[in-house]
């Protein structure tokens, strides 16, 4: 009996070490121009130039897959469309700046194409404008012109 109990509580104690890599959900990388960036405020639309929701997974600099919004069984899913390990490359550049859209962070113990993330575990609705790893902006996703945009709703 005490034994049990002893290897019940090393069993729970062993689950907070145990450590799932955290990845950052992100849309592809949008490239504005600097002048642009620095009159940006409240209420304005960045065009993305896409009119297909489509997303990367990323930690470290370093974009792990590929994933796209799909209807699955009557639900919306985020699912992974491609694998890969490619480093990000910022085009240094005097008159355009590289911006990461990040929906935050998500723990996958593994992944493979096909596997499917649940779109509840993010809020479509606060996407971060991020540059040179600083916050920079909170906004929204908005439908322009059957155009996907980004509407800043806070400037940090």
């Amino acid at each position: 009996m005490k034994s049990e109990t002893q290897a019940l509580h090393l069993a729970k104690m062993m689950q907070k070490y145990i450590h799932t890599p955290e990845y950052e959900l992100a849309l592809p990388f949008v490239r504005i121009r600097k002048s642009t960036l620095k009159k940006l405020s409240v209420n304005d639309v960045l065009l993305l130039d896409v009119n297909v929701l489509e997303f990367i997974l990323v930690e470290d600099n370093i974009i792990y897959a590929d994933l796209a919004l799909q209807h699955v069984e009557g639900n919306y899913e985020i699912v992974v469309t491609h694998l890969h390990n490619k480093a990000i490359v910022y085009n240094e550049s005097r008159k355009y700046e590289t911006l990461k859209l990040s929906f935050g962070k998500c723990e996958i113990k593994s992944f493979e194409v096909g596997k499917c993330l649940k779109v509840s575990l993010f809020d479509l609705e606060k996407i971060m404008l991020i540059s040179d790893g600083e916050k920079i902006a909170e906004g929204s996703l908005v439908n322009v012109d059957n155009e996907l945009g980004l509407k800043i709703n806070i400037i940090t």
